[in-house]
C-alpha cells in the first residue's frame, strides 16, 4: 500500500503536466517493440541499416523515383538477395524468382496487390483477387481473349487489331508532324497508340487518341499521378491495409460520375458491358465477346477491361518509348536495323503491314528488342510474394514464413553470368545465335527476358498482344521515317518507381529515303 500510495500521487502529476505525453508513451512502446521484433525476424539478411526497422527507407527511395540506381547499387552491394524493409526482401536470382513464381509454388501473393483495387463497390480484378484459387479460375477464363485464341478470334487476330492503329499511327505523323517540320512528342504518340490498341483489342472499337493526337478521356493525366502513389503507397506495407480498404476506396476512389480519368473510362465499359450481356452476338471478335462466351460475370468483364487498360496501356507504351531512344542514339544499331529492314522489303519477305511472323524472322530487329527491354524493364522491380507459413529456403537461407519478396528485375537483366562482362552496355549483336554459346544459351537469355512479364501462375496475360505491337512498331516506322532525338544531352524525364515513366521525349521525323 505504501508504494501504491506513493506512485498514484506523481502518476497524477504527471498526467497534469504532461497528459500527451504519457498517451503516446504506449505508442512509442509499441512501435519499439514492433520495430525490435521486425529486426530479429530477418535479422541474417544484409541490406541498408534503415531498411532493418521502417518502411521509410524504401518508401523514400521508390517516392523520389530513384529505383533504377537503387537497384543496382543493391545488387552491387548486397548481392543476389538483401533486406529492404522490415518485412520485405529483394531478390535477384533468377532461378529463385522463376521458382517462386512456379505453377505449383506454396507461394501467395503480397497485400501489396491490394493497392490495385480501385472498385468503390468491392470488387476485385484479377490481379487485385487475393485468393490463389479464385485467381485461377477467373484468369483462365480471361486468358483465350488475351491470347487471340477465344471465340471470333481467327488466327491473325491480333495481327489485325495492332495493323489498324499502325496505320492511324503513320498517318498523324505524316500529315500533323512530318509534312509540317513540327517536333513529336514521343511520351504522348506512343501511349495513344498502345491505349488504342488495348481498348481496340477488349472492346472492339479503340477511343481515338491517335486519330484526334490527344489523351480524350485524360486516362494518363490519372496515370501519371497514380502510378507514384500506388508504389510508394505499396512499398510501406503498415499503410497498404488503409489504402486498399473499402472504407478508404469508397472516399478517394474513381466514381462513374467523374468526367475524366479512371472514373469515366469505369462508366464507359460498364455501358459497353451492359450492351453486350443484353445482345452477346452484338460485336464478335473482340476480347469481351469471348469472356462473354466463357461465363464471366458483368462486374468481373467490367473489372478486367479497366484492368486490362491501366495495366496494358502505358505499361507497352514504356518499351516502345525506351527500345526507341537507345535505336535512335545508337547510330550503327540504327543504320544495320534500317539495312535489314529495306532488305526484307526488296526480297519480299516482309508484306506492308509487316505480320508478327514475318518479324520473328528478322533476327537484327529481335535483338533490338531484347537488348532494350534488358536494358530498362518494364518494371524495375515486380510484385512481390509472400513466403508460405512454413517458411522457405532462399538462396540457401531460410525465409520465415509471411515474408514479402520483391523480384529485382534490373538485376536479372543484369547478369554477367548470362549476358556478358558488359552488361551496362546496348549491345544488340550480344542476342545474334553466332555471339552467343549455342541455342541453348540464346533460349536462356530469353527467359531472363520473359521473366519481366512475370512467371508461371502470375505471368502477364496480356503479355503476347505486348509482343505483338513491339515486333510490329519499329518496322513500321522506319519504313516509313528517319528519326533523331532533338535534345541529346537531355532527351526525357525519366522516373523509375517500380514501373518506368517517361515524359518530354521529343524527336523530328523526315520522310524515309527510298531505295
Amino acid at each position: 500500500m505504501t508504494l501504491l500510495s506513493t506512485t498514484v500521487p506523481h502518476l497524477q502529476a504527471a498526467w497534469d503536466a504532461h497528459p500527451y505525453l504519457l498517451l503516446s508513451a504506449p505508442l512509442v512502446l509499441f512501435v519499439f517493440v514492433s520495430n525490435v521484433k521486425s529486426y530479429f525476424k530477418l535479422r541474417h539478411f544484409d541490406g541498408p541499416f534503415w531498411a532493418h526497422f521502417t518502411y521509410f527507407w524504401f518508401v523514400g527511395r521508390v517516392f523520389r523515383a530513384k529505383m533504377l540506381d537503387t537497384l543496382q547499387e543493391l545488387s552491387d552491394k548486397y548481392g543476389p538477395i538483401c533486406r529492404i524493409g522490415p518485412n520485405d526482401l529483394l531478390l535477384g536470382d533468377f532461378d529463385e524468382v522463376v521458382r517462386i513464381n512456379g505453377v505449383r509454388s506454396p507461394y501467395t501473393k503480397s497485400d501489396w496487390y491490394t493497392t490495385i483495387r480501385f472498385d468503390v463497390d468491392g470488387g476485385d480484378s484479377v490481379v487485385s483477387l487475393m485468393d490463389t484459387g479464385e485467381h485461377d479460375v477467373r484468369k483462365a477464363k480471361l486468358i483465350k481473349g488475351y491470347e487471340g485464341r477465344g471465340k471470333g478470334q481467327d488466327k491473325g487476330w491480333m495481327d489485325k487489331v495492332v495493323d489498324k492503329q499502325l496505320v492511324e499511327l503513320v498517318r498523324l505523323l505524316r500529315e500533323k508532324y512530318v509534312s509540317k517540320g513540327r517536333m513529336i512528342n514521343w511520351t504522348d504518340v506512343m501511349r495513344y497508340f498502345s491505349v488504342d490498341v488495348m481498348v481496340e483489342a477488349l472492346m472492339g472499337e479503340a477511343w481515338g487518341d491517335l486519330r484526334t493526337d490527344s489523351d480524350i478521356h485524360k486516362f494518363f493525366s490519372m496515370s501519371d499521378y497514380s502510378v507514384p502513389y500506388i508504389h510508394t503507397v505499396g512499398s510501406w506495407g503498415s499503410l497498404r491495409w488503409l489504402t486498399s480498404s473499402w472504407w478508404f476506396i469508397r472516399k478517394a476512389g474513381p466514381k462513374v460520375t467523374d468526367d475524366h480519368g479512371l472514373g469515366k473510362f469505369i462508366a464507359l465499359a460498364k455501358e459497353e458491358v451492359s450492351k453486350r450481356f443484353k445482345d452477346p452476338e452484338s460485336k464478335k471478335g473482340d476480347m469481351l465477346h469471348d469472356w462473354v462466351a466463357q461465363g464471366l460475370t458483368s462486374r468481373e468483364c467490367e473489372l478486367d477491361i479497366v484492368l486490362g487498360v491501366i495495366a496494358g496501356a502505358d505499361t507497352v507504351a514504356v518499351p516502345m518509348r525506351t527500345i526507341f531512344l537507345y535505336l535512335i542514339t545508337s547510330p550503327l544499331v540504327y543504320n544495320k536495323l534500317k539495312d535489314e529492314i529495306t532488305t526484307a522489303i526488296k526480297t519480299g519477305a516482309i508484306s506492308e503491314p509487316i505480320t508478327n511472323q514475318q518479324a520473328l524472322k528478322l533476327p537484327y530487329m529481335q535483338a533490338v528488342i531484347h537488348e532494350g527491354l534488358r536494358m530498362m524493364p518494364i518494371s524495375a522491380f515486380g510484385f512481390p510474394k509472400r513466403v508460405p507459413p512454413e517458411g522457405d529456403m532462399v538462396c540457401g537461407q531460410h525465409v520465415p514464413g509471411g515474408t514479402d519478396i520483391f523480384p529485382n528485375n534490373l538485376a536479372i537483366q543484369r547478369s554477367k553470368k548470362v549476358f556478358g562482362d558488359d552488361v551496362d552496355v546496348y549491345r544488340p549483336e550480344r542476342w545474334l545465335i553466332e555471339n552467343t554459346q549455342g541455342p541453348e544459351h540464346r533460349s536462356l537469355m530469353v527467359r531472363h527476358i520473359e521473366v519481366i512479364f512475370g512467371h508461371g501462375r502470375w505471368q502477364c496475360p496480356g503479355r503476347m498482344l505486348a509482343w505483338v505491337e513491339l515486333n510490329k512498331v519499329f518496322v513500321e516506322l522506319l519504313r516509313n521515317f528517319d528519326f533523331q532525338v532533338v535534345n541529346p544531352r537531355d532527351p526525357w524525364k525519366l522516373a523509375v518507381y517500380s514501373s518506368v515513366t517517361v515524359h518530354d521525349f521529343w524527336v523530328n521525323a523526315v520522310e524515309a529515303r527510298q531505295e
